[in-house]
């Protein structure tokens, strides 16, 4: 047909007309082709669907275009194309919104679709589970069971099934649900695919399994509770009970018929009378006389014994307030009612036994009200303080307290009284009633009306305690000393070593310089401070108790009327010395030098003491001392040498800390404190003790503890040391590490007419004794790295036994040398260091 666009308008229908007129008006501009779906009207008025084919053709004059096409009728297809659509629609709609999951799954296990509600219940999303196979995520204890379902169904046994599974979440959590599997087949009667609905039972698993886990929990408890327990109902017929009842009673629990059965089982009331069935709790219970009821009887056991039974009954209610049971606690009591008449026996005794105690004890035991008001004394007060009950008794306590303690003692009884603390220690003094004052250790509490109190007296432990605190700090400065004394003997040792290369300097100047007085004086100034330097130094080393000591058989009396001269040129002629020795004393134990040396310092001390003039006094006796008769001194017979002045004296203070190194009470300048530090080093180097007597104003007496030679002291006075040369040309190897001493030494031996062979220690010089073997004799240091002069002495002698040593140290123990080795000490002057070279190579 043709027909204009213009007339088809009135044809095709409305809602169509705007497509319709745009693909033919766009054939028509391109000259092409169209195509187009559209409804027309039909003759009767309905429409219908039709499809338009055509194409746009040119007229050839350049007028308008001709449409060419061809009308098909497809209003059936279109219709059923529509109504296919509702269709998928509605069964869309059903899949999404449905309550529950649905899900459509092949036959070899992946999803194809799924519907929201079966991800959440699986906790996973669409595009996850969407081609995902439903084995991976069935828990692996439900997939057997799943697995056999689904093979039943396609091997045509049924055409659904429903079971209770468990999903595996993406948390790793399982998600119950309760599954129906449906089998859908297509027009040929063939398995197609699987529909599966699953229904969320995750709230019902949980909720059955806490009610069995609390099922459970309920029956491990009835089971293992220490009382019996019997559950009835409301007829009071009994429905079950717990091991432990039938252990109680005496009898089984089921079957039983009613609470009679339980109630004949009761021989007897404490009153000796038969029990009735009515008074059973139970019974009571159950008939709603009460909610609980309780019942102690003498119950007569399965095994015909009577035991003390309590039955405690309790009603079980609904939420309603309807009666529902009761439930009965047995619990056997028949132990703790046979105890009682035993542990009021016991009170009693107890009460008897604690009046004896408060008759008999040894402590002070005291009751007293908050106020201070005494109650109750015990008979100690009497035999401790001399206090009777009746002197004690409605006084106060507070008239007892020492005034220094009163406070202390207020403070623990507010801190009772205000219920801080349930009880205090704390110890105060106490009056007694001669006057004396006694430490009492209290042990106080308080029961809310009174105090109750126990004391021990702990005076003679505060005596005690007060002689140890002075033994520890003596103790204390004895090892305080001791520390110092270490130090110090250290330091010396160092000091020497310095000395020594300094004096031999400062000799060889002296020689060089004679005749030149004003540097002649100079260094003899300097050798006369070297000397004092040395002086102090073994002061220091007498106080540390390192230095050597020559100890001979010493005559006091000699020694004393020898440096009779030194002493008095050193008091000054306004003291008077009096020497007060018998010539048959005992000879002691000393070094005769260093004892001159402890004298003399003693002396000097003595003059400062007595600025005014006054009596300087030697005396000594002799005396056996028994063991511990004497603090520092082990038994054996000693000479208790004094010297005593009538100075100023000291006090206690300065009595303790006189004998401490560098402590003086003279001015700067006058004194370097170590004068005593140095003889009571001596003295316990000896083996004795200094003792110090003082009062101010009375003098001072310095005993000298020495103790008594088994020799008698030899005769006759040691002469002078003068300069002694080589007397043969002799070959001394020197050792020494330090480079100053050594040279300084060397020098020496060879102005004296030695030749030297110097080694820095006692593996070089080891070496040089093995090449040099015209080697006369070893001069040696003793402290030095690596092997000592004593080690070094040692392995020399093994080549060559008859090899003369001689050990040069500035300080050491007298037994790390041993006896063996002749010894210089450093420093030492050039004179001394010759003779003992001299007679070191003559003895080679």
């Amino acid at each position: 047909a043709t027909v204009s666009l213009e007339g088809w308008q009135s044809l095709v229908h409305p809602e169509d007309l705007a497509a319709f007129s745009q693909t033919l008006e766009a054939a028509l501009k391109d000259v092409g082709s169209y195509a187009v779906e559209f409804r027309i009207r039909h003759h009767d008025g309905h429409w219908v669907w039709v499809a338009d084919r055509g194409r746009a053709i040119a007229t050839g004059d350049g007028g308008q275009h001709r449409l060419v096409g061809m009308i098909i009728d497809i209003d059936k297809q279109r219709l059923a194309q529509l109504a296919l659509a509702k269709s998928e629609a509605r069964y869309r709609g059903v899949f999404e919104q449905a309550g529950v999951g649905v899900a459509r799954v092949s036959l070899d296990g992946p999803f194809l679709e799924i519907n929201d509600r079966y991800c959440t219940i699986l906790g996973r999303r669409r595009d996850e589970l969407v081609g995902e196979g439903w084995k991976k995520i069935t828990h692996p204890d439900d997939l057997a069971e799943d697995v056999e379902n689904v093979e039943r169904l396609l091997a045509g046994h049924g055409e659904s099934y429903t079971m209770e599974k468990r999903y595996v979440g993406k948390d790793g959590g399982y998600r119950w649900v309760n599954l129906t599997v449906s089998l859908v087949r297509d027009d040929a009667d063939e398995p197609a695919f699987f529909v599966a609905v699953a229904e969320d039972i995750g709230a019902r698993k949980h909720a059955e399994a806490a009610l069995a886990k609390s099922e459970a929990q309920l029956r491990a408890v009835v089971n293992s509770a220490p009382v019996g327990l019997v559950f009835a109902d409301a007829m009071g017929q009994v429905t079950g009970g717990n091991a432990r009842v039938e252990e109680i009673i005496g009898h089984p629990v089921l079957p039983s018929p009613n609470v009679d059965a339980y109630a004949e089982w009761v021989s007897f009331h404490p009153d000796g009378r038969q029990v009735e069935a009515r008074e059973y709790p139970l019974a009571r219970v159950v008939s709603g006389e009460a909610d609980t009821a309780e019942l102690e009887v003498l119950y007569r056991r399965g095994d015909g014994r009577d035991a003390w039974i309590r039955f405690v009954a309790t009603a079980v209610r609904s939420a309603d307030g309807h009666l529902l049971g009761g439930v009965v606690a047995s619990l056997d009591i028949d132990r703790e009612k046979r105890l009682t008449d035993q542990l009021e026996q016991e009170v009693e005794q107890a009460v008897a036994e604690r009046d004896r105690l408060w008759e008999t004890a040894e402590d002070l035991l005291m009751i007293a009200r908050f106020d201070g008001i005494i109650v109750a004394v015990n008979p100690a007060w009497m035999s401790t303080l001399g206090w009777t009950q009746a002197e004690l008794v409605n006084t106060t306590v507070w008239n007892l307290i020492h005034p220094d303690d009163f406070v202390a003692w207020q403070a623990q009884a507010d801190a009772l009284t205000a219920g801080g603390k349930t009880g205090v220690r704390f110890e105060s003094r106490y009056r007694a009633k001669d006057g004396a004052w006694h430490w009492l250790a209290w042990s106080v509490s308080s029961n809310g009306d009174f105090f109750n109190g126990v004391a021990r007296d702990m005076t003679k432990d505060k005596l005690r305690q007060t002689e140890l605190d002075v033994a520890r700090a003596q103790l204390h400065e004895a090892q305080k000393l001791e520390t110092v004394g270490q130090l110090t003997g250290g330091v010396a040792h160092d000091f020497n070593n310095l000395l020594t290369p300094i004096m031999g300097v400062l000799e060889m100047m002296e020689r060089r310089v004679a005749g030149e007085e004003r540097m002649s004086r100079l260094v003899s100034g300097a050798l006369q401070s070297a000397e004092r330097a040395k002086n102090l130094i073994q002061r220091l080393l007498a106080f540390a108790r390192r230095q050597h000591l020559e100890t001979k058989p010493v005559d006091l009396l000699v020694l004393i009327e020898g440096m009779r001269d030194l002493i008095d040129r050193s008091i000054g002629p306004t003291i008077a010395v009096e020497v007060v020795l018998e010539r048959s004393l005992r000879a002691v134990t000393a070094d005769p030098n260093q004892l001159e040396l402890a004298l003399l310092n003693l002396a000097v001390n003595a003059r400062d003491a007595m600025p005014a003039g006054g009596t300087l006094r030697f005396a000594a006796r002799h005396v056996n001392v028994a063991h511990g008769s004497i603090s520092d001194l082990g038994p054996g017979s000693y000479i208790c040498l004094e010297v005593s002045d009538t100075g100023s004296g000291m006090d206690a203070d300065t009595i303790d800390r006189c004998i401490e190194p560098f402590y003086t009470t003279k001015g700067v300048g006058e004194g370097t404190g170590l004068g005593l530090s140095m003889v009571h080093g001596m003295m316990r180097q000896l083996g004795g003790t200094l003792n110090i007597v003082s009062e101010l104003g009375s003098g001072t007496t310095m005993a000298l503890w020495l103790p008594c030679s088994p020799d008698p002291a030899e005769q006759g006075e040691v002469g002078q040391t003068t300069l002694t040369r080589a007397p043969r040309r002799s070959t001394i190897l020197l050792v020494d590490d330090e480079a100053l001493v050594r040279e300084s030494t060397a020098d020496m031996l060879d102005r004296l007419g030695y030749d030297v062979v110097q080694a820095n220690g006692g593996v070089r010089a080891l070496e040089l004794l093995g090449t040099h073997k015209n080697i006369d004799a070893l001069v040696t240091d003793y402290l030095m790295p690596g092997m000592t002069g004593r080690e070094l002495a040692e392995h020399a002698r093994r080549d060559r036994p008859n090899l003369p040593v001689l050990l040069i140290t500035g300080y050491t123990r007298l037994d790390e040398i041993g006896p063996d080795l002749a010894r210089l000490e450093k420093p030492f002057r050039q004179a001394e260091f010759a003779a003992r070279v001299a007679e070191l190579v003559a003895t080679g």
